[in-house]
C-alpha cells in the first residue's frame, strides 16, 4: 500500500484573465522511505500539486480529484483536521523561507512547538531537541539562534531552520520544496546527507521539488518530469538519466553543463516558452518547443504509457507502446 498518492488531481485558480489551470490531472504515489524527484520548468504546477496535499492552496482554487495519505482523503479536509496531519504525516519546507517563518516570534518557539503541539513533549524536552536539531543541520551558534527572530538570520540559516522544522515531528512524509535553493555547496551535501540518512533510518518518504537535476542524480529513487500542469515521464533516476523517452526530458538533461569536453556536447537550448496555464491545448503542450513534432501531436495529447526501451512510462506518441 502507498504511503501518499495523487490521483488525477486538478488544480485550477479563478482569475480576472480567466481560469488558470496549474494540475491538469496527475497520478503518482510514494512509499515508505523512498525519495522521489519532481521535476520541471517554473509553472509547471510541481510546487501546487503537493501545496492542495497540505490545504495551503489560495483561496480561489479549485481541486478535484483524490489524495490519499494512508488511504485517507486529504482534500475537502477542514483546517483542523488538516492539522491533525500537518506536521506528524505530511511535512513541507517552503522555497522562501522567511514568509513561512513566523517574524515575531523567536526561533526557538517555533522550532519547540513542533513537538509541543504535535508530540506533546515538554517544554524542557522539545528545548532540548530543537537544539539538538540546529546542531543537525550545521547552523554555528545554535544556542543564540534559538532566541533570535527569523529576520536576524541569513537566508542560508533560514532555510536550514526551515529543515530542522520539518525533520523535527519525524513526519511519514517530507515535502521539500528547492530546500537548497539558498545554501553553499557544502552545506547542501550536509542537508543532503542528512536527507539520506532520515529516509534510511526513519524510512521516511521524501518528495524533492527541484530544478538541480543534480541533487536528483544524488538522491532520489524515482523522478517524475512534470510540463505544463501534467506528467510527460517517469521512471527510475537511472533510467531516466541514462534512457530518457520524453523530447522535453531530454532536452532538460542536454542543458546540464559538462565538465569535460564542453566544445564536444553544446548545451541544449529548448526554444520558445511553456504554454500559459490559461490556455488549454487539444494536443501535446510541449509540440511548439518539440523537434520531433508530427501532425498527430497537434490534435491528440499523448497519455503516460509503458516505455518500450525500458521501465517507467513517458507521454509522447513517439518511443512507446501504441
Amino acid at each position: 500500500m502507498s504511503l501518499l498518492s495523487f490521483e488525477d488531481l486538478h488544480v485550477d485558480f479563478d482569475t480576472p484573465e480567466g481560469m488558470v489551470h496549474a494540475v491538469n490531472g496527475v497520478s503518482f504515489e510514494i512509499g515508505s522511505g523512498e525519495c522521489v524527484g519532481i521535476v520541471g520548468e517554473s509553472g509547471s504546477g510541481k510546487s501546487q500539486t503537493f501545496m492542495a496535499a497540505m490545504g495551503l492552496l489560495a483561496g480561489n482554487a479549485r481541486t478535484s480529484g483524490r489524495i490519499l495519505f494512508q488511504g485517507e482523503q486529504l482534500l475537502g479536509l477542514t483546517q483542523p483536521e488538516l492539522n491533525q496531519y500537518r506536521g506528524t504525516a505530511l511535512s513541507m519546507i517552503f522555497q522562501d523561507p522567511l514568509s513561512s517563518l513566523t517574524p515575531n516570534v523567536r526561533i526557538g518557539r517555533q522550532l519547540s512547538e513542533v513537538l509541543t503541539v504535535h508530540r506533546g513533549a515538554s517544554r524542557r524536552t522539545a528545548a532540548t531537541r530543537s537544539l539538538e536539531m540546529l546542531e543537525s543541520v550545521r547552523i554555528s551558534e545554535p544556542a543564540k539562534r534559538m532566541r533570535q527572530y527569523p529576520h536576524e538570520l541569513s537566508g542560508g540559516m533560514q532555510q536550514r531552520v526551515m529543515i530542522a522544522m520539518a525533520l523535527l515531528g519525524e513526519p511519514a512524509v517530507i515535502i521539500a520544496d528547492e530546500p537548497t535553493t539558498a545554501l553553499d555547496v557544502t552545506i547542501q551535501a550536509e542537508i543532503l546527507g542528512l536527507f539520506k540518512q532520515t529516509q534510511r533510518e526513519a524510512r521516511t518518504a521524501i518528495f524533492l521539488i527541484t530544478h538541480d537535476l543534480g541533487i536528483v542524480a544524488g538522491i532520489c529513487d524515482r523522478v517524475l518530469v512534470m510540463y505544463a500542469g501534467r506528467i510527460v515521464e517517469e521512471g527510475t533516476t537511472a533510467d531516466i538519466f541514462r534512457r530518457a523517452q520524453h523530447p522535453y526530458t531530454q532536452a532538460l538533461l542536454g542543458s546540464i553543463p559538462r565538465m569535460l569536453d564542453p566544445v564536444a556536447e553544446p548545451l541544449t537550448v529548448i526554444p520558445g516558452q511553456a504554454p500559459s496555464p490559461l490556455s488549454v491545448t487539444a494536443g501535446c503542450a510541449f509540440m511548439p518547443r518539440c523537434a520531433h513534432a508530427m501532425d498527430r501531436c497537434g490534435i491528440q495529447r499523448p497519455q503516460l504509457r509503458p516505455c518500450t526501451a525500458r521501465s517507467g512510462a513517458a507521454a509522447c506518441h513517439l518511443g512507446v507502446e501504441s
